[in-house]
C-alpha cells in the first residue's frame, strides 16, 4: 500500500508534464498541413496566434482574445488577409497575417502578425500595429524585395482630435525591413491623400 503512496504522485506529474507539453505545441503554432515545407500551406483562417502579451484563437470566423491580465473578449474575425514574400533573405517566404475583427461596437480593428517557417514549424517573428478603422486600420500589405510594406488609413484631425473615423483622410505607408529580431522602420512614411 506504501509502494502505491510513493508511486501516485510520480505518475500525476507525467502525466501532467505530457498535458502541459501537449498543451504547449498546440498553442505556439498554428494548425500544420501535411506539407510543412512551405509557409503557403498553413490555414491562418484557423489558428492560434499568441505573443508576450496576447492570446488570439481564431476559428470559424470567431476569435478569442486573452490578454496578459487575462481579461477575455470574444470578437467577429471579418477578414483574414495573407502576404507572402521573402523578408529575411532566405529565399524562403515569411506571411504578414492581418486580422480584420469587431467587437460588437462601431469599432472595426486590424493587427498584423509576421510569421516564418523554421525547420518545419511556424514561429511568430513580431507584430505590427494596426487601428481602427480610418485611425491606422491597416489598408495594403506587400512584402517585396525584402521590405514589409504597411498602408494604413489616417483620418482627419482637428486640434489633434480625429474627425470621422469612418472615413480615411490620408493613406501612410510604412516600409521595413527584418533586422533578424525586429522590424526596423525604412525612410520616412509616405503620405498621400485619399481621392
Amino acid at each position: 500500500m506504501r509502494r502505491c503512496f510513493l508511486y501516485l504522485p510520480v505518475i500525476l506529474l507525467c502525466a501532467a508534464c505530457g498535458l502541459a507539453q501537449s498543451h504547449n505545441r498546440h498553442v505556439n503554432s498554428p494548425p500544420r498541413s501535411k506539407a510543412a515545407t512551405d509557409i503557403r500551406h498553413f490555414d491562418f483562417q484557423k489558428s492560434i496566434y499568441r505573443t508576450d502579451e496576447e492570446l488570439v484563437r481564431i476559428s470559424h470566423g470567431r476569435g478569442i482574445y486573452q490578454g496578459h491580465g487575462r481579461e477575455t473578449f470574444s470578437y467577429n474575425v471579418e477578414k483574414v488577409s495573407v502576404t507572402y514574400g521573402d523578408l529575411n533573405g532566405d529565399s524562403s517566404d515569411e506571411a504578414a497575417v492581418t486580422l480584420y475583427y469587431t467587437g460588437g461596437g462601431t469599432g472595426a480593428y486590424s493587427k498584423g502578425f509576421l510569421f516564418s517557417l523554421q525547420n518545419g514549424r511556424l514561429k511568430l517573428l513580431t507584430t505590427f500595429a494596426g487601428g481602427d478603422r480610418a485611425d491606422g486600420g491597416i489598408k495594403k500589405v506587400r512584402i517585396a524585395d525584402g521590405i514589409l510594406s504597411v498602408q494604413r488609413n489616417e483620418p482627419e484631425r482637428m486640434n489633434d482630435v480625429v474627425v470621422g473615423l469612418c472615413c480615411p483622410k490620408y493613406l501612410i505607408t510604412t516600409t521595413y525591413r527584418w533586422d533578424g529580431r525586429r522590424l526596423i522602420q525604412v525612410g520616412e512614411p509616405e503620405k498621400v491623400a485619399v481621392s
